[in-house]
């Protein structure tokens, strides 16, 4: 599997970014579409991974007060498991990076923050809930 990481910059890219964060957001944990799919997908930055011409792998950010916010992360149920997560959280941290951003953070769902302590992160705070979902804030520091 040879996975590619870069960022949505066509409509149709983002056609398919959107399929694929509905197929895991709104089918599979059945959040509210309309929580989904907000205002901030305009102004912010998508990326995406892609395995044979297929986006296989979705993630976008935005720079608030000089922060990163990493969002929408959502790997294809077939693609789980095999470090695309992973591999694309790393691409948007590079990104920021490059921005100037040093200071990043998240809103893990509490089922996968093992996942994104692994990367870096760190828990901040109480657990609150997010689309009806436990979550933890999480930050990243150079």
């Amino acid at each position: 599997m040879n996975i590619i990481y870069k960022q949505i910059k066509t409509i149709p890219e983002m056609i398919d970014v959107l399929h694929l964060r509905m197929n895991v957001f709104w089918k599979e944990q059945k959040t509210d579409p309309n929580i989904e799919f907000d205002k901030y997908d305009k102004n912010a930055y998508h990326f995406a991974a892609i395995n044979k011409k297929t986006i296989v792998g979705v993630g976008r950010t935005r720079i608030i007060n000089k922060k990163g916010k990493i969002e929408r992360i959502a790997i294809d149920k077939k693609f789980r498991k095999k470090g695309i997560g992973f591999g694309i959280t790393k691409f948007i941290i590079a990104f920021l990076r490059k921005k100037g951003v040093k200071n990043m953070y998240l809103h893990s769902q509490w089922s996968k923050k093992g996942f994104y302590k692994k990367i870096g992160f760190k828990p901040v705070g109480k657990t609150f809930y997010e689309a009806k979902i436990k979550h933890i804030k999480m930050v990243y520091q150079e």
